[in-house]
């Protein structure tokens, strides 16, 4: 009973001397702790609205430079922390807290190496993680534009085929984004992002994929009906009219013209 008293009586209450933090108390920053997570003569490690904290004493402080340099590294991975606290976004960035807690203590215990190990470990994974979601993000552009086209291309379709000349042209276009997508996909392993990089930045970047798609598709359709290369596409040595829908071999070149995309750095 006296000790269910003592935590009413402290909770709420700001503490300056950290190695009386305990769950509940206010800190010296004025952030009340949720969690203490290990409590020594010279550190505390603890949580404090889903951040991880930490106090040491100045013969520890001296020697942490590289744990610090680990630790903002982490930090500058992690996503802000979520408002609902039940969620799985909440819960994945608090146990990720939490090993990068215990490698702290890992360090204030002296086993340095180990600990670093652990953060930079860490720091690898939520960089891989990063970096997958703007290679995505990137497709996700491409995508999008090459659907919006191909949806534009089917209402086009209903309305103007029996009289529409430049449905062929448009075909060979749309035909060839999703070339463009098929290459972008086989190729996004390869490409170079940032996690500085904002969503939108990317989102245009894979659409513009598809724009260079879409301009190789109609070049390649140009030259077929030029008769630059007939004898390769055409069985009679004969390109169609302009106007005529496409063959099914420049469908086929059309499709292969949208992989000229990974031409463009």
């Amino acid at each position: 009973m006296s000790s269910e008293m003592e935590l009413q009586q402290t909770h709420g209450k700001e503490e300056k001397d950290w190695h009386k933090y305990r769950s509940g108390v206010v800190d010296r920053a004025g952030r009340q702790i949720e969690k203490v997570h290990a409590l020594d003569d010279d550190y505390v490690i603890y949580f404090c609205g889903g951040e991880l904290y930490y106090e040491v004493s100045p013969k520890l402080a001296a020697t942490l430079g590289g744990m610090d340099s680990a630790l903002a590294r982490i930090n500058r991975l992690l996503p802000n922390t979520p408002n609902l606290k039940t969620g799985s976004a909440y819960q994945d960035k608090v146990s990720t807290l939490e090993l990068v807690a215990d490698a702290l203590e890992m360090v204030f215990c002296g086993e340095e190496s180990e600990g670093l190990g652990i953060l930079n470990g860490i720091q690898e994974r939520l960089q891989t993680t990063e970096e997958g979601k703007r290679r995505l993000t990137y497709q996700l552009g491409s995508l999008s534009v090459t659907v919006v086209f191909w949806l534009v291309y089917v209402a086009a379709q209903a309305h103007f085929r029996p009289t529409g000349q430049w449905m062929a042209w448009f075909l060979a276009a749309v035909v060839a984004m999703a070339g463009g997508v098929f290459s972008v996909c086989l190729n996004v392993w390869r490409l170079e992002v940032s996690v500085n990089q904002q969503p939108a930045f990317l989102l245009c970047a894979g659409a513009t994929r598809s724009a260079v798609a879409l301009l190789a598709g109609i070049g390649m359709l140009l030259a077929m009906r030029s008769n630059i290369f007939g004898g390769l596409v055409y069985s009679q040595g004969q390109p169609p009219a302009p106007g005529e829908m496409l063959t099914m071999a420049e469908t086929f070149f059309c499709f292969l013209a949208g992989f000229s995309e990974s031409f463009v750095p």
